[in-house]
């Protein structure tokens, strides 16, 4: 048999060699879940309107931790991907890591009709995620914890059934990082997105997303931002500058750990904007700034800070109401005897370039500019006109608008 030096070949005829024994003991590798997504969640806790006011989302986190590259011995990549730093540094196991890989795949297969792979449905064995994470190359980029190990960030390139693929995704470290099995079913856990690979003669300056940070102790701050954004090993240090709450510009310059940043934007009310890299030649300005996104897919969606907190008239009676952002969101509420009676008003505060509009089953009640200031808005009775003992409101808006908003009635 002639010597293989190709890894994936390695893997693939052990565990080939290895069908019909006896299942491996339990515990023996990381098992992982997966529950995957076409579109990765923008926010953990997000915009939620309930009985109560709710701002739900991320604790201020301040310290960065430092990532330590993987040591970089010669690299050989296949001529389709790019000859980047592979930065994985022991934090996720890679048991888990290829559990992403084969949500990849599983999401391929459903969404294309290809693959021919035949992932079972239901719970995966260690053995079989490593099997099926085999089935394909794959050259890694990232791979670790953010967040102060809340969150998995991953970005790796693939050569699957539809060619070379970039796929950038993440997950709540909590579902995937304490055992979980894989699960080829209602696929929530990882959120990946998935673009034709860039082309390693002419690729993107950068790869980047955000990730939302932890559940905060203050119910009126949203989640802080965190940012992961990849580039080429040469560069040292980016350039950036975001909006604050305080209505100042922040312009930050971090080192790179070998083209690689990972932060905590803090609380921001803009998209982060990147304005220049730094290498062994000097700085480079952008000229006209960066969004960090995925190449071929756009600019990210920011985690953005609350508006200023509500201060309904003291005649209002809260019936339901919450903060978030983001594009549309919809919510049923229980709407029954005394809640139906009486005047009913939206109050509302919302900042970013575009307004807020409010729907109530279906009718359209008004919008909000968007000025960071309190609105106030009636609601006519006769926009009531769902059956049953439910309410539906919808808010609709741009990705870059935040907005905290109460529905009630007026004295």
């Amino acid at each position: 048999m002639a010597p293989m030096t190709d890894d994936r070949d390695i893997r693939q005829a052990l565990a080939d060699l290895t069908d019909g024994q006896p299942p491996v003991p339990p515990g023996r590798f990381t098992a992982v879940r997966r529950r995957a997504v076409r579109h990765r969640r923008r926010q953990i806790t997000g915009a939620v309107l309930s009985a109560v006011v709710i701002a739900a989302v991320a604790a201020g986190v301040t310290g960065l931790p430092r990532l330590a590259p993987a040591p970089q011995a010669t690299r050989h990549v296949p001529r389709w991907a790019l000859n980047w730093t592979d930065h994985r540094n022991g934090s996720v196991p890679q048991a888990v890591l290829d559990g992403a890989v084969v949500s990849w795949l599983a999401q391929e297969e459903e969404e294309n009709g290809c693959c021919g792979t035949a992932i079972p449905t239901g719970h995966l064995s260690a053995r079989q995620t490593e099997r099926f994470a085999v089935r394909y190359p794959v050259v890694w980029y990232v791979g670790q914890t953010v967040n102060r190990r809340h969150s998995v960030v991953v970005i790796f390139e693939a050569d699957g059934p539809g060619g070379p693929q970039l796929v950038v995704g993440q997950a709540n470290a909590s579902e995937v990082m304490h055992g979980q099995q894989v699960v080829n079913s209602s696929r929530d856990s990882w959120g990946l997105t998935v673009v034709p690979a860039p082309d390693p003669r002419h690729p993107a300056a950068e790869i980047g997303t955000y990730v939302p940070g932890s559940v905060p102790t203050d119910q009126n701050q949203n989640a802080d931002n965190w940012m992961v954004v990849l580039t080429a090993p040469g560069v040292t240090k980016l350039s950036w500058e975001t909006g604050t709450p305080q209505g100042t510009t922040r312009r930050t310059t971090m080192p790179t750990a070998e083209g690689l940043v990972v932060t905590d934007n803090g609380q921001i009310t803009t998209a982060v904007r990147l304005t220049g890299t730094s290498t062994a030649r000097g700085y480079r300005s952008f000229g006209t700034p960066r969004s960090v996104g995925i190449p071929g897919n756009g600019p990210d969606a920011p985690m953005l800070a609350a508006p200023p907190a509500l201060a309904p008239s003291v005649s209002f009676s809260l019936i339901m109401g919450g903060s978030g952002f983001g594009p549309t969101f919809d919510e049923f509420d229980s709407f029954t005897g005394a809640q139906r009676r009486g005047q009913h008003a939206f109050y509302g505060i919302c900042y970013g370039p575009q307004p807020v509009r409010l729907t109530i089953d279906g009718h359209p009640v008004g919008s909000l500019t968007c000025d960071s200031r309190q609105h106030e808005i009636t609601v006519p009775g006769s926009v009531f006109t769902a059956k049953g003992h439910q309410l539906m409101t919808r808010i609709n808006t741009g990705n870059l608008t935040s907005w905290q908003i109460d529905f009630g009635t007026i004295r």
